[in-house]
């Protein structure tokens, strides 16, 4: 690598100043350099035209037109840790330097390409004997879907089509909180803001955030709403309901192997299987039925709540799916996925952004 090492802690992007600290705190590490190195330029991921450092330790001699490694603060005790990539000094300015990216830093080897960021999926589903046991047209379905993702992948129509929804929903939370740490609730309204561009520009009817249908329990993220609904009201009549939307920015929590197996609480159905289903608390609810049976000393209650859970789940389900992980141990993305496919037609995953190491891994979908 070269000998020259620019260390920065600060820059400005897109109208933003940001803290590398900050953005160590809250992104995975190959967010913050694609996120600093690179840009979309008419749809397509390119290496940024420049990027404006505005806090660096001055203990470099530079000159227009050389050569850098750039390495970002991530904390007091580790800074300037990582490398993130190869650029060129353009200018140099009293409190600035401008650089031109050339190469981003993966698996600690210098590319020139971006697109060797992205990887196709590695399948690590879980328990894949009792899979093909107790979901063998599941299975073969996904396994069709998979060998056929493997035989006609196209990086190019997945960095340039679903991951940039991924890459401009992290701008979208600097923008709408820059602290060091995240804030939950501005965190669900960004992802919102995200979900709702995306489907609009579908010409979807969107509807606002956190809003009910008619009599069933749950609060959902968002719902897309048929032509001439209002969509400004926060409860809506099952027929007024296009589809449900169940938002995720940071994935669920996990995937363990006891998640895998059907269990009697959920209704005999996988957990996610059931949590997209609304089978995830069934023991619970049953429970809770039987009790307003016997109090009115008829089944009026739980028959008017199964008859409407059952329209409601006959909706179109998405799971909007900003981030997920498919490490060895959880694969939570290949095995939530999987139960998307075992709840039927109704159901479909779109998964924006997926980790594993150092780089994005291209979902089945793209």
């Amino acid at each position: 690598m070269e000998k020259n090492v620019l260390k920065f802690s600060e820059v400005s992007i897109n109208g933003m100043t940001l803290h590398t600290e900050f953005l160590y705190h809250r992104l995975l590490k190959q967010d913050v350099k694609i996120l600093l190195l690179t840009e979309y330029i008419n749809n397509s991921l390119n290496f940024r035209k420049q990027l404006t450092i505005t806090n660096y330790e001055k203990d470099i001699n530079l000159n227009i037109g050389d050569m850098v490694i750039l390495n970002a603060a991530t904390d007091k005790i580790n800074k300037y840790k990582i490398s993130i990539g190869k650029a060129k000094v353009k200018k140099i300015n009293n409190n600035s330097i401008v650089v031109k990216p050339y190469e981003i830093i993966i698996d600690n080897k210098l590319s020139a390409n971006i697109d060797d960021m992205f990887c196709p999926l590695e399948s690590r589903i879980i328990n894949v004997k009792y899979l093909e046991k107790e979901y063998p047209s599941v299975f073969d379905e996904y396994k069709k879907r998979y060998n056929n993702y493997l035989n006609k992948l196209d990086k190019k129509k997945y960095i340039n089509g679903l991951f940039k929804t991924y890459y401009d929903s992290i701008i979208q939370y600097f923008k709408d909180n820059s602290n060091y740490y995240s804030i939950s609730k501005v965190t669900a309204m960004s992802s919102y803001l995200n979900a709702k561009k995306y489907f609009e520009d579908k010409d979807k009817i969107v509807s606002n955030p956190n809003v009910f249908i008619k009599d069933f329990h749950l609060e959902f993220d968002l719902l897309l709403l048929k032509k001439g609904v209002n969509k400004r009201k926060f409860i809506f009549n099952l027929d007024e309901v296009e589809a449900i939307v169940e938002l995720k920015s940071n994935g669920i929590i996990g995937y363990g192997n006891k998640d895998t197996k059907k269990d009697k609480a959920y209704n005999n159905k996988r957990w996610f299987e059931a949590y997209v289903t609304f089978d995830n608390d069934y023991k619970k609810r049953e429970m809770s039925l039987k009790n307003y049976d016997e109090l009115l000393k008829n089944k009026t209650v739980s028959t008017n709540y199964r008859n409407l859970k059952e329209r409601v789940q006959k909706i179109d389900y998405i799971f909007f799916c900003l981030y997920e992980k498919n490490y060895v141990r959880s694969a939570t993305y290949e095995n939530t996925y999987f139960d998307l496919l075992a709840t039927g037609k109704t159901h479909k995953g779109i998964y924006f952004g997926i980790s594993n190491g150092d780089k994005y891994v291209i979902p089945i979908d793209y």
